[in-house]
């Protein structure tokens, strides 16, 4: 699918020319874009909740989740994972901390773990978001500007992985990524300050002509983020 190289190119390079931050959950519950994670993080007592719904090989992933602030930039969370065709859920344990906070001259950093516990499977990461512009676009509060987000893990994300956000307006925020193993991108629509509707597609590179493919899948998702 060569034309999804355009799309997903052109945010990539959007997001590398103008600061911002965001806490919102991902589709699998820690704050980032879609699967990958960014620099960001909770600032202490301040939360987020979600719920996701996601089709993949034809089966619905359901994703309950939430996260917690316990100090300055040292979020923990837990995402309530289970398969439409499992009686089972699992219970994923994730932690991230962000040791670097963004400026002008360098980039926010943060490295994290997500399933602690081994449910699925353990993944260690680190990561680096940035933005490079001095023009502050805002919202209530919160900046607006592109960002690329760049980490390379273990585990699930195995490997290097990449990430473009933007926004248009104040209220759409457009996202693509290579999560290390497939191409994803999505769109996030920010009804008000602290509610989100998620909306994305999953492994858009996916051939399928490749036996080992999970094929192509569409999600959808509600998140609420509570800033003190």
């Amino acid at each position: 699918m060569r034309w999804l190289c355009v799309p997903f190119c052109l945010i990539i390079i959007a997001a590398a020319c103008l600061p911002g931050n965001c806490t919102i959950p991902s589709f699998r519950g820690y704050t980032g874009l879609m699967v990958v994670p960014s620099a960001d993080a909770l600032g202490k007592g301040d939360w987020n909740a979600g719920v996701f719904f996601e089709n993949v090989a034809n089966q619905t992933i359901n994703d309950y989740v939430l996260n917690y602030g316990i100090a300055q930039g040292f979020e923990v969370g837990i995402d309530r994972f289970q398969l439409s065709d499992e009686r089972d859920s699992h219970t994923i344990l994730n932690a991230k901390y962000k040791f670097m906070t963004e400026t002008s001259a360098q980039p926010a950093i943060a490295a994290g773990i997500t399933d602690l516990t081994d449910e699925i499977e353990t993944t260690v990461y680190a990561v680096a978001s940035k933005t490079f512009s001095t023009n502050l676009r805002a919202y209530r509060g919160e900046t607006l500007n592109p960002r690329v987000h760049i980490g390379f893990g273990g585990g699930r994300l195995s490997g290097l992985f990449v990430g473009g956000s933007t926004y248009f307006g104040n209220r759409v925020e457009l996202l693509a990524e290579w999560d290390s193993i497939a191409v994803n991108m999505g769109m996030r629509w920010r009804v008000t300050p602290e509610f989100t509707v998620h909306l994305g597609g999953f492994n858009l590179n996916d051939k399928q002509n490749d036996r080992f493919s999970t094929g192509a899948s569409f999600g959808v998702g509600a998140s609420y983020n509570m800033t003190y």
